[in-house]
């Protein structure tokens, strides 16, 4: 019988599994597929296509089996950690690892070795191994780290998102389309009134139910197609009919009568008078002490007549002031951004007004305009945001991205910001940071996204906010433009 062991010592040379635990060869070497046939979580033709698309694009069965949506993914992992007998590293296991544990194994060796180590209790190492059963490669962890490692088996998607995160292996386009339909998943699974992980960033079920052998889904989205070259493109129709982001329970708005409020004009506040004193009968009177000066604060330059267009030096301090709006002076409410809208021809004080209401609740909002050919920045504030970064970015369609799918017809995306080298870009506008929870909506002119309003936040900006508001914006900012359009001609066709 041929003995294997989980962790290899590093200085004192010892092997032990944690409790230790020795694995049989007949069961390390068991079959994947005959497992997951065995526990009914697939069927017999769901294995069949699996090792069909795994013979022509390669990869992991179980990455294949992810792929066409037929497996859970901790089915897999709780696959996986049987056949091999080892512990098993969960998502939330390699989200937010420590630098410092980040730091013990080498990047080259991390990378050449698919390991990603996440834990570190003492002299003992937690690490999750893309191939555990490679010898040679525990032992040069052991060796590079100093310190007994206690592997763990992890799917080859999360090792994957792990290296591309923790030690810059980029990821293909076909793990991070993956990746990204998946995190979405598991977002959308938390707005279902399920536990919050802890640290994770990402609401998830702490103890999904076991189903019976899955079955295909009869409507998919864009992402769950097969991401092989043989599969024809969805037609646009069938991608906005059958949006993922559908599936999510909304619960409708509650109508209301519109309430316009009435514009508020600055007052300069006085400062309070001092009270006279009333001398009393008989004695000296006493003049009346002086009040101090009334000090106006900085008002905003007064509204023109729309008949009148801004002349150049206008647009520019116009605009200077609206860049640094506060969002308690941006209207409260959808109902007075469209009373405000209706008053304004012009696109940039549109999208600042916009920004200005996004950032009443949201940490960042940030306008991005899609061409022909190209993405880019257009205004943007809010937590890091750099307003000068944001007007130099550019980006084309070429690359996968969530702008990619919204210009293909999706209405919205809701979720983590999927670790892609477009979406890096993006967050080079704020400092680096890719947020776990964002909204990107489409700004549409007959049918044609023209601009995308991005959003982020935390969990407290979320919680109670209704995701048709941000579809309604979309449809508002959509409307004021159209509005600019249509005046821009009348102006012109009138000289």
């Amino acid at each position: 019988m041929m003995t294997f062991q989980g962790v290899r010592g590093g200085a004192s040379g010892r092997t032990a599994i944690g409790d230790p635990t020795v694995l049989d060869s007949t069961t390390s070497m068991a079959k994947l597929g005959q497992l997951l046939l065995a526990r009914g979580w697939i069927g017999l033709d769901q294995l069949t296509r699996a090792l069909k698309s795994q013979s022509v694009v390669g990869g992991r069965l179980g990455t294949c089996l992810l792929e066409m949506d037929v497996l859970r993914e901790e089915l897999l992992l709780r696959a996986l950690s049987e056949q091999l007998g080892l512990p098993s590293a969960s998502v939330e296991d390699l989200r937010g690892i420590p630098d410092e544990v980040i730091a013990v194994v080498p990047a080259k060796i991390a990378r050449r070795c698919k390991a990603v180590p996440f834990g570190l209790l003492g002299n003992r190492l937690d690490v999750a191994m893309l191939d555990p059963r490679n010898l040679a490669h525990h032992d040069e962890i052991a060796f590079a780290s100093s310190r007994r490692v206690r592997v763990h088996v992890a799917s080859e998607l999360r090792i994957h998102e792990a290296l591309d995160r923790y030690f810059d292996e980029e990821l293909t386009s076909r793990f991070a389309m993956l990746v990204d339909r998946l995190n979405r998943s598991m977002y959308l699974w938390g707005q279902e009134g399920t536990t919050s992980e802890k640290g994770s960033g990402i609401e998830l079920r702490t103890d999904p139910p076991v189903p019976t052998p899955a079955k295909p889904r009869a409507r998919r989205s864009m992402l769950d197609l097969p991401l092989h070259a043989s599969s024809p493109p969805p037609s646009l129709d069938r991608v906005a009919a059958e949006l993922p982001i559908e599936r999510a329970s909304i619960s409708p708005p509650v109508p209301r009568p519109p309430q316009v409020s009435p514009p508020r004009e600055r007052v300069a506040e006085r400062a309070p008078r001092a009270p006279m004193a009333v001398p009393p009968v008989g004695a000296q009177e006493v003049a009346e002490p002086e009040a101090p000066p009334i000090t106006a604060p900085p008002a905003m330059p007064p509204a023109r007549p729309r008949s009148i267009p801004l002349t150049a030096e206008e647009r520019v301090e116009l605009q200077k002031v609206r860049r640094h709006i506060e969002p308690a002076d941006a209207p409260a409410t959808l109902d007075d951004l469209e009373a405000v809208f209706g008053a304004t021809t012009d696109r940039d004080e549109i999208a600042f007004l916009a920004i200005g209401h996004l950032r009443r609740r949201f940490d960042r909002a940030i306008f991005f305009q899609l061409g022909r050919d190209q993405i880019s920045g257009w205004h943007g504030a809010g937590l890091g945001v750099d307003e000068d970064k944001v007007g130099a970015y550019k980006a084309g369609f070429e690359q996968p991205s969530i702008f990619l799918n919204l210009r293909q017809g999706n209405s919205l995306y809701l979720g983590p910001l999927p670790p892609m080298p477009i979406h890096r870009e993006m967050a080079a506008l704020w400092g680096g940071t890719l947020p776990d929870r964002t909204a990107m909506v489409p700004v549409a002119l007959k049918d044609r996204p023209v601009a995308v309003i991005y959003v982020d936040g935390t969990d407290a900006a979320w919680s109670g906010f209704e995701l048709e508001s941000l579809r309604r914006l979309g449809r508002l900012v959509a409307d004021a433009f159209e509005r600019c359009i249509r005046e821009k001609k009348r102006s012109g066709s009138a000289r």
